[in-house]
């Protein structure tokens, strides 16, 4: 690989391993939460905030192994993220079942 290639592959690596870190200590702090009481408090459970977003000019030259490990990561951190976010709408009284979820889901798509 050339140059700029081979150093834009090791920032786009410690943004995946940020990526892989965030879903990992969302998901134990969340696991500590519901584990440590009879009727856990969603709201307890820490955001699990923000990761950098990959380069998509850079990645689009780099090899398809490293391309699908970069989307693969993100596409974990925004699966997490939308979790996170219908337990937040569970909080605040939404109690719409997954059927009712994924149907706006999809009106909101077209």
């Amino acid at each position: 690989l050339e140059p700029l290639v081979r150093v834009g592959m090791s920032c786009e690596s410690l943004k995946l391993t940020t990526r892989l870190m965030h879903v990992i200590a969302w998901l134990l702090n969340a696991r500590t939460v519901i584990e440590s009481e009879p009727q856990p408090r969603v709201w307890q459970v820490q955001p699990i905030g923000n990761a950098p977003d990959a380069d998509q000019a850079l990645c689009a030259r780099m090899p398809d192994d490293a391309q699908r490990l970069i989307a693969a990561s993100e596409d974990l951190l925004r699966r997490v993220q939308d979790v996170e976010q219908r337990m937040i709408n569970l909080r605040h009284g939404d109690t719409q079942g997954p059927a009712r979820y994924l149907l706006n889901q999809i009106q909101a798509a077209i």
